[in-house]
């Protein structure tokens, strides 16, 4: 036979005997060795008649390619097939390929199928098939055939009414494949596969909308909240299994009738936090992280109550949890009630639990599993200063504007306030009280020039000097209303850097709208996402906004302050303004851009100096890797290189100069990969950091006392389960030779050996010829096995936004003041230039509330 193909894809259709799903994208550079390169996918899914569909979308380096046996072996199924191919020749665009099987295709003669979905009908019935590939090209992105299993199609004439059909679509974590079982036009099961989606948000989607869509003997049904992206891929590739296999099913209400076991019952989850993390002690959740507990009690077809008896979440994350979610069961009568936004792991362990007990009950889940019903209305209110975020900035500006007998609203997009604020500490100031008792004393024009010098004088001057100047009042304002409040707010003075202590976490922006802004008339409107700006004769004078219950809210205001925390939670903006979407978000995935965007419809400017800021640990974008120890490992000075294997920096300043150095050197190749012993592992779980570099070095290499005592833990206990882990996502390799993990990574062998065999002249040597870095850090690599870890840049949001004055004023192309606009914290534009201040940790965070006061500030002189 002779299949066509088209760009040099091809699709071939095999008869075997097999009733399993098999995926075996990996497998495609054993399967074709170095004749094919960037391989889209590879999926063999079984047909009605007990045969396999074989995709492969690839591109072929040579013109000629020839072999006797093709051998795809999936040890995980037990399953090998063996294919003789006798050649593979290029016809300009079109290529051809001719194929026999040890058991004959019995191939249909006639007219060739011009449409993927025509192949796979004609393929349903037919052992072989010659098919002309021309307008399909790849398969939509993230989705592979589907074909009945099991049993044969019946059809109507008008689409097929039975059957079991297949597709995948690409999830949050990877990919996704939805079966569904079809008899008489009604959905009998529907199996949906995604092991590596989030567990709490996408993996309970992956549970409950096949319940749904059972419910309602449809594939479009609405997604669970809080888990979008993996809602999606499930919705599509259950769509996408139909479609292709021409079942047209008609919804409706399934009825389901329950006969629980009545009874209380627990269950258990974990959120953010995860067993062995240790992360959560700096949010003041409990140091032994345990999962979530729920208490569920039943009757025989209902739920009576749900209480959350214990959980170690973030304080400021868990109370809203707590609050709204068992309630919004038992009312709802559903496991997929609203999520509370920016709380959605939180959310997710709660909902969890509560799943287990139904499940322990013995309840059909397909009648637990009704969307939060959203009514809708509208509400119009009047203010003088509407705010836009409850961060630092956006807190500030209400204080100030209400001590000033303004009235104001705060629209917060989240159940909770305080934004990427909360999790900060270090706090820009010069001249505060706190530090004139310490005796840190710094000047502001020493500290105007040191910054103005480092930034090439790239800032905004007079921003500048307006935020050093303000910044002693505003800590004094907070420390006196601290002092009025259980919260203590400050904790004490960064020693040789021109910053304050913040407390770290909610409660201290919580005791200031608790004990100020809401008694004193301001209007907090949680859970409402600002959309657009209200603009009249030139002004902008309002905002529009949408409750979670799609309530529309209209704010009238004499002005507008916007500062919703950059937009770190976009990768379609990271990729579009910072040249790369390729970091793990270390802060507030809510924080997405919205005050910027609005901003930029009304003729705001984008300032060119928006850079990312970077964290001190290291990340992976497509695993987490931050909440435990691996996260660290950039610190001791491993051997680094970039994708092309190549050695790009001096390590040390994964230590000594990540904010200024490391991570804008890091976020350039996009990743890296950094390489270790099994030797240095081991040392690691023993004594951590200590185990590779002594007590003095550390301080020597100028590691600072904050880092100091986070990476200085006693011993990295799961250190090997996170690798293992990684390994198992492709994230981290393991090899006895370097050599052999060179080429378990892909990294071109020549390029990588040459690295190896530098770094190793330089171990041997005691001195780093090349790049510099610190005898003590070369570490050896005379014995293995040997281990890579792929790293990206771990950022907590963006600097720098909308292009501002020196009073927060946004201005527009012509760098003129667009009038009763103000932008602040991250949303605003001048303060920040590439790379971050080098003498302090707190600009950000000080700068967030300080532009905020100095917004309110003008506001105020100019209402």
């Amino acid at each position: 036979m002779t299949y066509r193909l088209w760009h040099r894809q091809f699709l071939a259709y095999l008869q075997y005997e097999y009733s399993g799903l098999l995926s075996l994208k990996t497998c495609i550079p054993s399967l074709l060795g170095k004749s094919c390169k960037n391989v889209i996918s590879l999926s063999i899914i079984p047909s009605s008649s007990r045969k396999v569909l074989f995709f492969i979308g690839g591109k072929y380096r040579t013109s000629v390619v020839s072999w006797d046996v093709l051998c795809i072996r999936a040890l995980h199924y037990g399953l090998a097939i063996w294919l003789k191919s006798k050649e593979i020749k290029e016809k300009g665009k079109k290529m051809s390929i001719e194929v026999s099987h040890d058991t004959d295709f019995g191939a249909r003669k006639g007219a060739p199928i011009t449409t993927r979905r025509g192949f796979l009908k004609g393929a349903f019935a037919t052992a072989g098939v010659a098919a002309t590939v021309g307008a399909i090209g790849l398969a939509p992105v993230g989705l592979s055939g589907c074909s009945s299993q099991g049993s044969k199609i019946a059809n109507t004439g008008n689409g097929a009414t039975a059957g079991t059909f297949t597709a995948t679509a690409e999830g949050y974590g990877g990919e996704i494949t939805a079966t569904l079982v079809v008899d008489n036009l009604e959905l009998v099961s529907v199996d949906v596969v995604g092991d590596l989606e989030t567990e709490g948000i996408g993996g309970r989607a992956v549970s409950l909308l096949p319940q749904r869509m059972l419910a309602h003997n449809t594939a479009d049904v609405d997604a669970i909240s809080g888990a979008t992206v993996t809602s999606m891929a499930v919705i599509n590739a259950a769509k996408a299994a139909l479609s292709e296999g021409g079942v047209k099913l008609e919804a409706r209400d399934v009825s389901v009738t329950q006969n629980m076991t009545p009874g209380t019952y627990q269950g258990e989850a974990y959120g953010k936090w995860k067993a062995g993390t240790v992360e959560g002690t700096r949010f003041f959740s409990p140091a032994d992280i345990q999962p979530t507990r729920v208490e569920v009690t039943v009757d025989q077809n209902s739920i009576v109550s749900v209480e959350v008896l214990d959980t170690s979440e973030t304080p400021g994350f868990f109370e809203p949890c707590i609050e709204r979610i068992p309630a919004a069961v038992v009312d709802q009568q559903s496991l997929t009630v609203d999520a509370v936004t920016g709380c959605t792991m939180t959310t997710g362990a709660i909902l969890s639990g509560v799943q287990q007990c139904l499940e322990q009950a013995g309840a059909d889940l397909r009648g637990f599993v009704e969307p939060t019903e959203h009514v809708g209305g509208n509400e119009e209110i009047t203010v003088d200063l509407a705010i836009v975020g409850s961060g630092g900035s956006g807190t500030m500006a209400a204080l100030t504007a209400l001590e000033g007998g303004k009235t104001v609203a705060i629209i917060e997009k989240c159940g909770k306030i305080g934004g990427l604020s909360a999790c900060a500490s270090s706090f820009l100031c010069v001249g505060s009280d706190l530090q004139i008792e310490a005796e840190q004393i710094y000047d502001i024009d020493e500290q105007y020039n040191y910054q103005m010098n480092f930034a090439h004088w790239k800032t905004n001057g007079p921003l500048v000097r307006n935020v050093l100047e303000s910044s002693a009042g505003v800590v004094n304002k907070l420390s006196s209303l601290y002092q009025q409040t259980d919260c203590e707010g400050f904790e004490g003075v960064n020693i040789g850097r021109p910053c304050v202590r913040q407390r770290k976490g909610t409660d201290k922006i919580q005791a200031l709208y608790d004990t100020f802004i809401i008694p004193q008339g301001g209007q907090l409107m949680l859970e409402t996402a600002a959309e657009s700006l209200i603009v009249e004769d030139g002004v902008v004078c309002g905002v529009n906004a949408v409750r979670q219950d799609t309530t529309t809210v209209t704010v009238h205001a004499k002005a507008v302050h916007v500062a919703t925390g950059g937009f770190g939670g976009n990768k379609s903006m990271l990729k579009e303004i910072c040249g790369s979407s390729n970091f793990y978000l270390n802060g507030v995935s809510r924080n997405t851009g919205d005050g910027i965007q609005m901003c930029r419809e009304v003729g705001g400017h984008l300032d060119p100096e928006i850079i990312p800021e970077f964290s001190e640990y290291c990340g992976n974008d497509k695993i987490d890797i931050f909440s435990g120890y691996l996260k660290y490992l950039n610190q001791p000075g491993f051997l680094a290189v970039n994708p092309a294997g190549e050695r790009f920096i001096n390590e040390q300043m994964f230590m000594s100069s990540i904010l200024e150095n490391a991570g804008p050197a890091l976020a350039s190749v996009g990743y890296a990969y950094l390489v270790f012993t099994q030797g240095d592992v081991d040392a690691m779980v023993k004594d951590g950091i200590l185990g590779v570099l002594s007590d003095e070095n550390l301080h020597r290499l100028t590691l600072n006392e904050q880092q100091y005592s986070r990476v200085n833990h006693p011993g990295y206990p799961t250190l090997n389960e996170e690798l293992e882990n990684a390994i198992n996502h492709n994230q981290a390799w393991k090899a006895d030779t370097l050599a052999g993990l060179g080429d378990a990574i892909g990294l071109d062998s020549a390029v990588f050996g040459k690295t190896i065999e530098e770094y190793l002249a330089s171990i041997a040597s005691g001195q780093d010829v090349r790049q510099g870095k610190d005898p003590a850090m070369l570490h050896s690599l005379s014995d293995g096995p040997f281990y890579a870890l792929r790293i990206t840049p771990t950022i907590f949001g963006t600097l720098d936004g909308i292009k501002v004055s020196g009073n927060c004023q946004a201005l527009d192309d012509e760098g003129r003041i667009i009038k009763g606009l103000y932008c602040g914290g991250q949303d605003s534009g001048g303060y920040f230039v590439s790379p971050y201040y080098s003498d302090a940790a707190g600009h950000s965070c000080g700068y967030a509330w300080i532009s905020g006061y100095i917004a309110a500030k003008h506001f105020l002189e100019n209402a």
